[in-house]
C-alpha cells in the first residue's frame, strides 16, 4: 500500500470517532513519544478527544507529554470501558510491544497502526508500515502533508524530535537527503531544533553524568567486539538516581571506537531487565531483540527479560554471537 492509498483510510479513521487513545511501544523512546504527541495534537486540532498511554518512563519528555492527558494502564482501561474509543498504535506493530497495555486494542471500537518496522505478525484492523523511513515521525509528516492536516508549531517540535532521535541526531545510516529536507521544513514550521537537539544529545543532569561514569567503569569489551554493560538498581542508587530517570546511556556507550555491538542492560524499578542494543553496521541487532520478544532497527533495538541481570546478559551475548556468526 502506498502513502497515497493509505491517506484516505487515515483521514476516514481520524474523522469517524469522537474519542481516541494513542499508544506506542513499551519503554518509549523519542520517536515513539514524538509520534504519539503529533498524532494526539492532530486529533485535538480536529475537535476530537485524544489521550495517550505509555508503558514505561517518559522522564525527560515532559515538554511533549504535558500537551495532552497521559494515562496509566488503569486510567486507559477505564477510559475505553466508559465510552466507545478508537485506538492508534505508533512505532510498533505487535501486541507484545505494548507491554502491560497489550490487551487495550481488544477494547477499542476501531484500531490502526503506523510503524516503520515491518513485522510478520500484524494484529491491527489496518497497518501501514514504511521500513525505509528513518522514523515513524517521518511517516506521519508525509501523511499529514498529503492529507492536508496542518502541522502547527507543537506538532513540528514533536515530529522533529522523533526524527532526530531515531537518526541519532542525523548521524545514523538511516539519515538521507530527504531526512534533512523534512527537518528543514519542520524548522520552517516552527520546530525549535536547537533546543531539541541540545536537550536530547548534549544536556545531562549531574545524576546522569554520575551514572554514565559508573557505566563506563563497568563496561567490558570482549574480543569479538561486543561491549557489554549491566547496571543494577544498586548501581543507580549510588548516584542518587532511579533506573527509569536516566536515558541516553546506550548512545554514549556505543560511541566506543572498538565496539561493533553494544549491549546495555539495566534493572528497572519493578525488577525487569531492560535491554538496549546498538550495532556499527555488520550485525542486525533487531533480529537479536526479536528472539526475546523485542524489536527495533538493524542498528538499534531493544527488548526486556526477567532477571537476574547476569543471566539476561549471558543469554543476550549468546544471541548476539549467534547472529554475528550467521552473518559471517
Amino acid at each position: 500500500m502506498t502513502r497515497e492509498d493509505f491517506v484516505p483510510v487515515l483521514v476516514d479513521f481520524m474523522g469517524r470517532h469522537d474519542r481516541y487513545l494513542v499508544a506506542g511501544h513499551m519503554n518509549p523512546d523519542g520517536d515513539c513519544i514524538g509520534a504519539a504527541t503529533a498524532m494526539a495534537l492532530a486529533l485535538q486540532s480536529m475537535g476530537k478527544e485524544a489521550f495517550v498511554y505509555f508503558d514505561g518512563s517518559i522522564e525527560g519528555y515532559s515538554e511533549m507529554t504535558d500537551l495532552f492527558p497521559t494515562l496509566d494502564l488503569e486510567e486507559a482501561c477505564a477510559l475505553m470501558d466508559m465510552k466507545p474509543c478508537a485506538f492508534v498504535l505508533l512505532d510498533a506493530a505487535e501486541d507484545k510491544r505494548l507491554g502491560k497495555g497489550k490487551d487495550l486494542p481488544a477494547k477499542a471500537v476501531d484500531f490502526i497502526c503506523i510503524d516503520h518496522h515491518v513485522q510478520d505478525s500484524i494484529f491491527a484492523r489496518m497497518t501501514y508500515a514504511e521500513e525505509h523511513s528513518s522514523a515513524t515521525c517521518e511517516i506521519l509528516y508525509h501523511l499529514f502533508r498529503i492529507a492536508g492536516i496542518p502541522i502547527n508549531r507543537r506538532m513540528a517540535n514533536a515530529l522533529f524530535m522523533g526524527i532526530a532521535f531515531d537518526t541519532g541526531g542525523f548521524r545514523h545510516q538511516n539519515t538521507t537527503s530527504s531526512t534533512y529536507r523534512i527537518a528543514g521544513e519542520l524548522i520552517d514550521m516552527g520546530a525549535d531544533h536547537k533546543k531539541i537537539l541540545n536537550r536530547m544529545f548534549h544536556t545531562h543532569t549531574l545524576k546522569e553524568m554520575k551514572v554514565l561514569g559508573e557505566a563506563y567503569r563497568k563496561a567490558k569489551l570482549y574480543e569479538d567486539g561486543i561491549l557489554a554493560v549491566e547496571m543494577t538498581r544498586a548501581d543507580f542508587l549510588k548516584s542518587g538516581a532511579g533506573p527509569d530517570e536516566v536515558s541516553g546511556i546506550i548512545n554514549r556507550l556505543s560511541e566506543t571506537s572498538e565496539a561493533l555491538v553494544t549491549l546495555y542492560l539495566r534493572e528497572s524499578e519493578d525488577g525487569k531487565i531492560i535491554i538496549s542494543l546498538r550495532s556499527k553496521g555488520k550485525t542486525d541487532v533487531a533480529k537479536v531483540a526479536r528472539c526475546f520478544g523485542g524489536g527495533g532497527h538493524v542498528l538499534a533495538a531493544g527488548c526486556s527479560l526477567e532477571g537476574p541481570i547476569l543471566y539476561a546478559k549471558e543469554e543476550l551475548l549468546k544471541a548476539i554471537r549467534a547472529q554475528m556468526q550467521a552473518e559471517g
